[in-house]
Parts: C-alpha cells; structure tokens; sequence
C-alpha cells in the first residue's frame, strides 16, 4: 500500500523525496522514541 501512495505523490512533489517517520521504537543511536525520521538522521527525515 505504501508504494501506491508513493507512486501517487511523486507527481505533487519536485524532489521525489518524502519524509517519513516510525512510532514507538528504540533507534539505533538513541532511547526509545515514539516518533523518529526513518532516515536515521536527526535532521532530515528525506
């Protein structure tokens, strides 16, 4: 499902970058997290 709406919006955004974030887990580098960028990267969640 989550491809489709990524097939989806890639038209609506110029880079083709979308952020995305998990709920509820411990990163790699960090304690538990109840919202993280899936990117790794505490900066940029592309």
């Amino acid at each position: 499902a989550i491809l489709e709406v990524g097939e989806v919006l890639q038209f609506y955004d110029t880079d083709k970058r979308f952020p995305a974030f998990g709920f509820g887990a411990r990163p790699i580098d960090g304690p538990v997290s109840h919202c993280f960028n899936l990117s790794g990267s505490r900066e940029h969640a592309e």
